[in-house]
């Protein structure tokens, strides 16, 4: 009898010990390379496929738009370039998106800006306080409308509430528009449950120890909607020092990629999370990451009963640098 995944979980944790996370010996390559410049190829920050599909999206930290891509055996091959924002809104220039996850429900992608001051300036830009959603095709997963790099197509959908959703909660109020180095708040992953999106906080760090991330819980179409949607906060414990660096949908759960929530270096590590608990399953460390390598982007390329083979990708390092892990439970 086949057990399942959480089943595996349970098992694994009752007996104090990790699951067994390895990096495959196989190499993966991206061709052609990413738009549009090496700026954007060295800040991929998020990326989703469409379900039964090969048909995946990326995003960037750095620009407007978004890419879309298909995964091969051991290739990513980049296409068509989506514009997400408009060059002004409301008489107001705006900048780069800061875009840090993206998701696939039911039907459409939707993508988040970081909703955080500039890590480096600590400037708010107005640009950066959106989350963003268009409808795909089901079969081919791609939009049925014309999109292109320079016109943001009417069909796009984007929604500044949740600016002041976060500012609603009491736990994140104090850190809402604060700079990262002063555990400012900073989304880094999107991930959906039901009709729910999950926001995922590389900061603030809650507890005396600084040891839970936060996750916010929105309904998808109510944050699309009129009036202002309720929202529920949960606190996860993790470790001390980590945030969520990026969330992913398995079978069993989201998937968390928890790596430092400050400017420090660690070993990135992968946490399975049943959306209602608050203390998510610490499947382990991913082994063979340089100190100075950033560990962005998980994608799950193959989900079963007793493994996972994930696809992660990392900040600064070319087209994100892939490379293939199995959990192995």
């Amino acid at each position: 009898m086949k057990i399942g995944l959480i089943a595996a979980l349970v098992l694994f944790a009752s007996a104090g010990n990790a699951a067994e996370i390895s990096a495959t010996d196989q190499s993966w390559s991206v061709d052609p390379k990413f738009e549009k410049t090496d700026k954007v190829r060295l800040a991929l920050s998020g990326a989703a496929c469409v379900p039964d599909t090969n048909q995946c999206l990326i995003v960037n930290d750095e620009k407007k738009y978004a890419e879309f891509f298909t995964i091969g055996p051991h290739l990513l091959r980049p296409g068509r370039v989506i514009k997400l924002l408009p060059d002004t809104v409301d008489g107001v220039e705006m900048d780069e998106i800061d875009a840090e996850g993206v998701v696939f429900l039911n039907g459409s992608f939707y993508i988040t800006g970081s909703h955080g001051l500039s890590r480096k300036t600590g400037e708010l830009k107005p640009s950066i306080f959106h989350v963003f959603r268009f409808a795909v095709d089901a079969n081919a997963g791609l939009p049925a409308f014309e999109f292109n790099d320079d016109d943001v197509a009417p069909t796009i959908d984007s929604t500044p509430k949740l600016r002041g959703i976060i500012k609603d909660q009491a736990e994140l109020a104090p850190f809402a528009e604060v700079k990262l180095d002063k555990n400012g708040a900073n989304i880094e992953g999107i991930a959906a449950q039901g009709s729910d999106l999950l926001f995922g906080f590389r900061a603030p760090l809650v507890g005396a120890g600084k040891d839970h991330a936060v996750v916010l819980r929105v309904d998808a179409n109510r944050l699309f909607g009129k009036g202002k949607p309720a929202a529920k906060l949960h606190t996860l414990k993790l470790e001390p020092g980590l945030g969520i660096r990026d969330m992913a949908v398995a079978k069993s759960g989201v998937l968390l990629l928890a790596g430092p929530s400050g400017e420090a270096k660690g070993e990135p590590s992968l946490w399975l999370w049943d959306g209602t608990s608050a203390t998510p399953t610490k499947l382990g460390t991913l082994p063979g990451i340089a100190p100075s390598e950033k560990a962005e982007t998980v994608l799950v390329i193959k989900d079963d009963a007793t493994s996972l083979h994930l696809l992660v990708l990392f900040d600064s390092i070319l087209d994100g640098g892939p490379r293939e892990y199995i959990v192995r439970l």
